[in-house]
């Protein structure tokens, strides 16, 4: 058999169908041809949306790795003989958070951390120091895809920043060796246990560990200083939520001390630093792409060519899709001049498929285009072995309960006995909302009909 829950589903559709119907001759349904205007130009939008990393995300953070270089007092004379840059480039660390204010700028708060070191060799000053340090900064970022002077979706941006941070360093020197000895610069050039008086030095060599506290050598400073970093960079994005990061930092430190030597020179000859490094970056919480799609659909609408959607003609019967009220009709099927399969008779069964095609106006019909007749219905009902009904005999059936759907005034006592739980206001008629109340508690299983009941009670409501 039939499933109950098919029997069901074809009933709700039929009784759909028939709302639909209704709708439709009240003049409440929009016109064909706006809704397939409208649905082709939502089409060709969700064609040109921008690409994912086209969407603004609020928040970011990032981790990057990057060297630190010095620029103070020591190794700033002529004669240094340490010219190389490598040799004072330390490592560092930093993480950084970021919330964007719109799309040109974003407040971020970072933090990083590594080592600072400068040394010098020259016939009138020897000097070396290493620092470590840690710096927080907060400051701002200007974004260069900002869709003003670059398009948001680019994959390869600059960026600016200007903050203003707050570092803490610790400088110390290298002045002894693993021995405890301590330096000796003599004037050829070599370094020995004792004064170039003594003739008696012998040669040693630096450990390059940096074991002394400069600040108890005699000078007292802070430790540490407001800082002005300045920073540049490229961004290059990985997709809808990653970018890497390749830039600099260039910091002003309101210090002189950071090296242990200050020359009173002012703001400008203060110590700095620059620290380069590469960083990636996560982005999450979306913003409002909506707000600059609009700006950019209205960009790409000047130049798209609406012409091609208003020749499109997908079923080939010469009507426009955005005239046709039947675009996707089979292929070489005559059509009227709306552009929908010829009906002959009117009946809501086109002529290619319709077995009945001059059926009598306003008969009822099936699928096929056939007349329904009451012995059909009468055959369909007399089926006790099968649950099955096609929709258009449910149609039928749903029409005919519509047309009897009034009060009736006879006494419940002429419904038969069998029945009369049908009757669920005891008005003694049986209305086309009480069959449909009977229906639902039979598939709900809380009804005292079966299915052989459920036809009987059909009937007498066409009988009565």
């Amino acid at each position: 058999m039939i499933s109950k829950h098919k029997l069901y589903t074809l009933s709700f559709s039929a009784a759909l169908l028939l709302s639909a119907g209704v709708k439709a001759q009240d003049g409440g349904e929009e016109s064909p041809t706006q809704n397939k205007k409208e649905a082709k130009a939502e089409e060709k939008a969700q064609e040109i949306r921008p690409p994912s990393n086209d969407i603004l995300r609020l928040w970011s953070v990032g981790f990057g790795v990057g060297l630190y270089s010095f620029y103070g007092d020591v190794g700033k004379v002529e004669n240094n003989t340490i010219r190389s840059s490598f040799s004072h480039f330390r490592k560092g660390v930093n993480l950084t958070a970021e919330r964007r204010l719109g799309n040109l700028i974003g407040l971020d708060l970072g933090i990083h951390t590594g080592k600072i070191s400068k040394q010098e060799r020259s016939l009138t000053r020897n000097l070396n120091f290493e620092s470590s340090l840690f710096q927080v900064d907060l400051g701002f970022t200007l974004h260069f895809d900002n869709d003003v002077i670059m398009d948001r979706g680019a994959k390869f941006t600059p960026y600016l920043g200007a903050s203003i941070g707050y570092m803490f360093f610790n400088p110390k020197g290298d002045l002894l060796n693993a021995n405890n000895q301590k330096y000796y610069y003599w004037s050829d050039g070599t370094i020995r246990n004792a004064d170039e008086s003594n003739p008696a030095g012998t040669e040693i060599l630096r450990d390059y560990t940096y074991e002394t506290s400069l600040d108890s050598t005699g000078s007292e400073y802070s430790h540490g200083s407001v800082t002005l970093p300045l920073q540049f960079g490229l961004k290059l994005k990985l997709g809808d939520r990653f970018d890497a990061r390749i830039g600099a930092s260039y910091n002003f430190i309101f210090s002189d001390n950071v090296d242990d030597f200050d020359d009173n020179g002012g703001f400008f000859d203060n110590d700095r630093y620059l620290y380069s490094n590469v960083a990636l970056h996560y982005g999450f919480g979306g913003g409002d792409p909506g707000r600059d799609q609009r700006k950019k659909d209205k960009e790409e609408y000047k130049t798209f060519d609406f012409a091609s959607i208003d020749a499109t003609d997908s079923d080939g019967d010469g009507i426009s899709d955005l005239k046709d009220d039947c675009p996707d009709a089979p292929i070489g099927v005559k059509s009227d001049s709306k552009g929908c399969p010829v009906d002959s008779d009117k009946d809501g069964v086109p002529d290619y498929r319709d077995q009945e095609p001059n059926s009598r106006p306003g008969s009822r019909v099936n699928a096929e285009g056939m007349v329904i007749t009451d012995e059909m219905l009468q055959e369909r009902a007399n089926r006790g072995d099968t649950l099955a009904m096609d929709r258009s005999t449910l149609d039928a059936i749903y029409e005919k309960m519509s047309e009897k759907n009034r009060t009736g005034t006879s006494g419940s006592s002429n419904i038969p006995e069998g029945l009369r739980a049908g009757d669920k206001n005891n008005d003694g008629f049986i209305s086309s909302e009480e069959i449909t109340a009977v229906i639902d508690e039979f598939f709900e299983g809380v009804g005292s009909f079966d299915i052989e009941g459920l036809y009987r009670l059909i009937d007498y409501f066409f009988e009565q």
